[in-house]
């Protein structure tokens, strides 16, 4: 049951949805013929199935390190968890995201 409460959790969720917006560089949902689409359930599903590569964006995968692309999207995937309860906090979120910032200073 969706209830619509604003929490902690749901702004984890939200941070997830701008992490993948970064990562495929453009929104998180289109117009197509007057009829909104969202797409986080397509770069969720890219994630599961292991296929980033078809909706990052094209000019983030060069100067972008492996080890560090790959902990940002886990970061953005763990984010968009259905159950609130299973999402990470903030705090393990930074440091993840400077975990990933390591891995790209590094290459």
């Amino acid at each position: 049951m969706e209830v619509y409460t604003l929490t902690k959790e749901s702004n984890i969720y939200s941070f997830g949805v701008v992490l993948f917006e970064v990562l495929c560089g453009r929104l998180c949902f289109k117009m197509t013929n007057g009829q909104l689409e969202i797409l986080v359930p397509m770069w969720k599903q890219n994630y599961i199935y292991k296929k980033l590569d078809l909706i990052i964006f094209k000019d983030i995968i060069p100067p972008m390190d492996h080890n560090a692309l790959k902990t940002f999207s886990d970061i953005a995937f763990q984010c968009l968890h259905y159950s609130r309860e299973q999402r990470p906090t903030m705090s393990l979120l930074v440091k993840k995201l400077e975990i990933a910032l390591k891995f790209q200073e590094l290459s």
